[in-house]
């Protein structure tokens, strides 16, 4: 209910659930908080009107409690506790959507964006010592960093072989092989730049390509045991066991704790039906530390306890 005083115009707004649980017969006296003047409130007609003063009730009697409002008075509706539920519910899905977006929000910066401030943070923690790679858990958030370009036309040999290298890492593969060849027009004999240019063509696809960079590279380097693996590999892919496994004893009599070349050599000795030299070379990979090499060990067990079972 709202209503003013007749004296001073003082205006108020009382729930109608609070006039109703004091209602009293002759209407609810009050005092108007500002001038005193006593009020009778008539809750059923919605009328007040000053009462006179009865000397026997003057003490129970009690100012109004409601706080005096003035110029545009909330209604008597929005002071009910139901109705100020229903009038929240809009400012509970606002607040709902704006999170909603701002996680959104969150979501595609840290997917799309770069970071630089806070990738330059890690990739400089991580040069604090030399050989520390970044951390595979902020390379996940903040992707790898990308290498600065380069001027092909007055940098160095070493410079444009590191360009080309950057470049691989980053799966940027045909702007690694151009940068390579140029590293091979300014440097051909460097073995690595070969080498590097034949990691590029294989991942790529280009096989044949890939071998004649390598077979360069060990040219130029003939202890280069990586790239005996690499053509190794090759002529295994091709089926071209002979080639494959020479290059692979080269590569294991370079570097003799060479567990991939093991590996490889194990599967080769496995297709071409050498069982027994295939579990020794796999128990070798293993021993140096492939993972691949000891379940192709246990495999081979596996089928050698078999056998032995049988021949009984």
């Amino acid at each position: 209910m709202r209503f003013t005083c007749p004296s001073c115009r003082s205006a108020y707004n009382i729930p109608d659930e609070k006039l109703r649980s004091i209602e009293a017969p002759g209407g609810i006296r009050t005092r108007c908080k500002a001038c005193g003047t006593l009020l009778i409130i008539d809750a059923k007609r919605g009328h007040v009107r000053k009462g006179a003063p009865d000397p026997g009730r003057e003490k129970a009697e009690s100012p109004l409690r409601k706080d005096k409002f003035r110029g545009n008075l909330p209604t008597v509706l929005s002071m009910s506790k139901g109705t100020r539920r229903e009038k929240d519910i809009p400012a509970v899905v606002f607040v709902v959507l704006l999170l909603v977006a701002g996680l959104w929000a969150g979501y595609t910066f840290f997917s799309h964006a770069r970071m630089q401030v806070f990738s330059g943070w890690v990739r400089s923690l991580s040069q604090l010592k030399e050989g520390i790679p970044v951390p595979r858990i902020f390379e996940s958030i903040v992707g790898k960093p990308r290498s600065k370009p380069v001027d092909i036309k007055t940098a160095s040999a070493r410079r444009l072989l590191r360009k080309g290298y950057d470049l691989y890492q980053e799966g940027r593969l045909k702007s690694a092989l151009q940068i390579l060849n140029a590293a091979i027009q300014k440097g051909p004999k460097n073995p690595e730049a070969h080498y590097w240019k034949g990691r590029t063509l294989l991942k790529m696809g280009r096989g044949d390509e890939a071998l004649e960079a390598f077979k360069k590279a060990l040219a130029l380097r003939p202890g280069y045991w990586e790239a005996l693996d690499n053509i190794g590999w090759i002529h295994m892919r091709r089926g071209e066991y002979a080639q494959s496994l020479s290059s692979l004893n080269r590569s294991i009599q370079l570097k003799p704790d060479n567990a991939w070349a093991y590996y490889n050599r194990a599967f080769l000795h496995a297709k071409t039906g050498n069982a027994e030299m295939a579990l020794k070379d796999a128990e070798k990979a293993c021993q140096f530390g492939n993972r691949k090499g000891c379940l192709m060990a246990q495999k081979y067990r596996g089928f050698k306890k078999k056998a032995d079972a049988s021949k009984k």
